[in-house]
């Protein structure tokens, strides 16, 4: 057996319903540190594609909002997320481009089809058929009414 190691991240609980709380973390770019963040394509490309949306995770430690939360994810499964996410649609867009390029005989204009269809349809399967596992609630750090 592998062992793996786990993902530590903290986050702020917004809100709790249903025995669920909704947790936003603060996301970072690779190259936080460098002073050229208005102009890098990195840090471009991370505020266009960060998804806002709270995270929804089981409340078992009855968490309030205001609260500061720990969050757990495998390193495993962060792996499997980053291959579906990733690998899945690389996949179909060269897959898509080589069966158009071998069955359609249209050259460019055939592999640049056949590579958006690939894309879209490896997209939609991800978006249809995975569901990502979801980190866990680790312990509260502190509450809100801790000072």
């Amino acid at each position: 057996m592998v062992a793996t190691e786990t993902l530590l991240a903290h986050g702020w609980v917004e809100s709790v319903k249903d025995g669920y709380a909704f947790v936003q973390t603060q996301r970072e770019t690779g190259c936080g540190g460098c002073a050229a963040t208005a102009t890098c394509g990195t840090s471009v490309l991370q505020k266009m594609f960060v998804n806002p949306s709270l995270l929804k995770v089981s409340n078992h430690l009855n968490a309030r909002p205001g609260d500061e939360v720990e969050l757990a994810l495998e390193g495993q499964d962060l792996l499997k997320q980053a291959l579906m996410a990733y690998g899945l649609p690389l996949v179909g867009l060269f897959s898509g481009a080589l069966l158009a390029m071998f069955f359609i005989d249209g050259g460019d204009l055939a592999a640049m089809l056949g590579a958006a269809v690939g894309l879209a349809v490896a997209w939609w399967m991800v978006k249809r058929f995975y569901h990502p596992t979801q980190p866990t609630l680790v312990s509260i750090v502190k509450h809100t009414t801790d000072v």
